[in-house]
């Protein structure tokens, strides 16, 4: 463009379209990213992003790997050969016995081309049985996996906790250095008006100081609260999050023995361990077969010639059987091996049957009595704060001392305190028992009310 030349206005006016939706996507991303962040999206976010699922998902595809290679054992085969050789040989061509001619090199030469195929015809299922033994292994990683994705949504659930009730515990220490502060304006009030010491200005001041102090450890809480979040979810630590609470969630009418069955049923670990123990027993099964006999079927078509490309076609159909006479104890190891896995494996269903059971019912009661807890924090609280204004008020009234406002504000940070651990322990208990079935509340209600 030459200068002094101004635009063409059909520029100009795609510049400010260009602009204004620009403008607007860097709004709307602004708007994105200071939304708070909930329960859920935490949760999503650690299933995105967190390494341990990268390698159980790892572990899940080699596992398909090693299915389909067990598969390929009961398909046919077919290859492509092709070969070139040449050789030499020297010596008299001999004639009943008797040298015939003087002795000389020759050489021959032989181009071929050959399609093979093979196929098993029957073994007495040991092929089928190592292939069902794949299955089940591929099963059982994946299997794996959803207890991985299930440990990483606890952990993320549990730092998302943290968090909300480390900012909880900073906005009690917030407020109780709002109440020093208030005391100490308190305290020289009826120091300038003569009817309180300076010893009373004295002890304020000292509570506002620990007030503040307090403050402080809850902030730096906040922050490595931060750290481990962003670590649970598979994000940089330094990550900033504004948090949501998340809702309310109740626990469907039941009993203990129902849960155990919920959780028996839908534990991946459990789960994972079934399928351990049919991939055990397949192997047994293929290892007590290990010396029967096989019978494979074999054929090729190709051409084979002197001079290239070669055209004397040719072709062979055989059968082959296969029996394992003496292995020098193979065969017999592998047995015992497999038998002492498969066992292996049943002991430790019961195992985990028994842990299940045990942390499925400890958790109800975890949540039972974390309900309880809540109702009588919440009691401490409005107990606490009105001993608060009864000691300000006998304070100002010259008929009660500073002592008596200070330990009743500190009362009521403490209730504070507990009714914020309770709400911790009440959502811990609520996201350990969904942990501990397998399945979320809503699921397990919904499994409730169709029998």
């Amino acid at each position: 463009m030459r200068h002094g030349t101004r635009p063409p206005r059909w520029a100009l006016v795609a510049l400010a379209v260009s602009a204004l939706v620009t403008a607007g996507r860097l709004r709307a991303q602004d708007a994105a990213d200071a939304r708070p962040l909930t329960i859920e999206a935490a949760v999503e976010t650690a299933l995105a992003h967190h390494p341990s699922l990268a390698i159980a998902r790892n572990q899940l595809q080699a596992a398909q790997g090693a299915t389909r290679q067990s598969r390929s054992g009961l398909l046919p085969s077919l290859g492509l050969n092709s070969g070139y050789s040449r050789s030499k040989s020297t010596g008299s061509a001999v004639v009943g016995g008797v040298p015939v001619g003087s002795s000389g090199a020759r050489y021959s030469t032989q181009y071929s081309t050959a399609f093979q195929g093979q196929h098993l015809l029957f073994d007495f299922g040991r092929t089928r049985d190592r292939h069902r033994q794949s299955r089940f292994q591929e099963l059982a990683r994946r299997h794996d996996l959803a207890q991985t994705e299930d440990d990483a949504v606890y952990n993320a659930q549990q730092a998302f906790l943290v968090l909300l009730t480390n900012q909880e515990l900073l906005e009690v220490a917030r407020h109780a250095v709002r109440l020093s502060e208030g005391s100490l304006a308190m305290a020289q009030a009826q120091f300038d008006a003569g009817a309180a010491p300076r010893a009373d200005v004295a002890k304020a001041a000292s509570a506002l100081a620990a007030a503040r102090l307090q403050v402080t450890s809850a902030e730096n809480a906040v922050a490595l609260s931060h750290v481990s979040l962003n670590e649970a979810m598979g994000l940089d630590v330094l990550s900033p999050h504004e948090i949501a609470p998340p809702a309310e969630a109740d626990v469907a009418e039941t009993t203990p023995e129902a849960l155990v069955q919920a959780a028996t049923t839908h534990r991946p670990e459990l789960l994972a361990a079934r399928a351990e123990a049919d991939a055990a027993d397949a192997g047994l099964d293929a290892a007590q077969k290990g010396q029967l006999p096989a019978l494979d079927l074999s054929a090729a078509l190709g051409w084979r010639d002197p001079t290239f490309p070669a055209s004397n076609q040719y072709w062979n159909l055989g059968l082959s059987l296969s029996l394992n006479v003496f292995d020098a104890g193979l065969t017999r190891g592998q047995k015992t091996q497999a038998r002492a896995q498969r066992d292996a494996a049943l002991n430790t269903i019961r195992l985990l049957e028994q842990q299940v059971a045990e942390e499925t019912v400890q958790t109800y009661l975890d949540l039972r009595t974390a309900d309880q807890e809540i109702v009588a924090a919440e009691v401490g609280v409005a107990s606490a704060d009105e001993d608060l204004q009864l000691a300000q008020g006998r304070y100002q009234a010259d008929v009660g001392i500073l002592l008596e406002v200070l330990d009743a504000q500190s009362a009521l940070t403490t209730a504070q305190g507990e009714l914020a651990q309770a709400r911790f322990r009440r959502a811990t208990a609520r996201y350990a028992l969904e942990r501990a079935l397998g399945m979320s509340l809503s699921e397990l209600s919904a499994t409730i009310e169709n029998g």
